[in-house]
């Protein structure tokens, strides 16, 4: 069986060839779009021979969108009316951090494994995660005001003003009867404190003297029920607080504390989360990302 017969200058030749051909077929895309249009805007003119790239771009052209947004919004309606918006139908997903106090929405976050081909295949690649919508939490006012007198004792007088200026914020007992008790405080300020009783019903009865003789009596209830909101824009919540009392050298002081309102703080703040995750179709994880 005869060889075949090759000739010294064949494969040079054949690479000659395909070189037409490559050229060719970038001179004719080339033509079909001549200008090519760059991920931040920019112009590009391709210009042969060489198919080299020269910037067309108008420098008078209007800005051209970001190539990153990260957004906070003050309450959960413009989370939500901004992720629907904006959301991925495979990429996105929110985020609930309750030591930071915010929900994210992370738009081109990382795509669904159910976006998986054949087995064999890898994991789709995570998105750029570059677009992002926050919810900062923020206390309410209300919140603000008595959890900062919460867990302090203070003068008889200033605490039956504080109460005085903020008997509406009280649920139980009512309102009328608090602001009967700040006034009684305030007409005994000035007396001197004798003994205090504990009633059948876990209130707390004050006898104030003057010259040897008891000239008032203050009745403190054991406990009282806040209805505020805990964080802005937000439902109001049940916040249940016990009276403390200290009697000193300096006179009588008063103050409260909470019952078990960091769990109701928690309560809401998951729940903050899960709506918004219901109002836009999105999986919610309470944690953090921190890579």
């Amino acid at each position: 069986m005869s060889k075949p017969v090759t000739h010294p200058g064949a494969d040079a030749s054949d690479r000659n060839i395909a070189d037409d051909q490559l050229q060719a077929v970038l001179a004719a895309a080339a033509l079909r779009e001549p200008i090519q249009r760059g991920e931040d805007g920019r112009e590009w003119l391709i210009v042969p021979p060489g198919f080299r790239a020269e910037d067309v771009t108008d420098p008078n052209r209007h800005p051209t969108k970001p190539a990153a947004a990260q957004i906070t919004v003050d309450d959960r309606a413009s989370l939500v009316a901004y992720t629907n918006r904006h959301q991925h139908e495979d990429c996105s997903a929110i985020f609930a951090d309750y030591d930071t106090g915010t929900i994210t929405a992370r738009l081109d976050w990382h795509p669904h494994n159910n976006s998986l081909g054949p087995i064999g295949d890898s994991f789709p690649a995570a998105g750029p995660d570059r677009h992002r919508v926050t919810l900062k939490l923020r206390p309410s006012e209300e919140w603000a005001r008595w959890n900062d007198a919460a867990g302090k004792m203070h003068p008889q007088a200033t605490f039956a003003r504080f109460l005085e200026e903020n008997a509406t914020d009280i649920l139980l007992p009512e309102p009328a009867i608090f602001i009967e008790l700040a006034r009684d405080m305030e007409a005994v300020a000035d007396r001197s404190f004798t003994s205090r009783t504990r009633l059948s019903n876990g209130d707390s009865e004050f006898r104030f003297s003057e010259d040897s003789r008891v000239v008032g009596t203050v009745t403190v209830p054991e406990s009282f029920t806040l209805r505020i909101p805990l964080y802005q824009g937000e439902a109001p919540e049940d916040l249940r607080a016990l009276f403390r009392w200290k009697a000193d050298k300096e006179g009588l002081t008063f103050g409260f504390v909470w019952h078990r309102a960091e769990y109701m703080r928690q309560a809401r703040f998951q729940q903050i989360a899960a709506q918004a995750a219901e109002e836009t179709g999105l999986p919610y994880i309470l944690g953090r990302v921190t890579g």
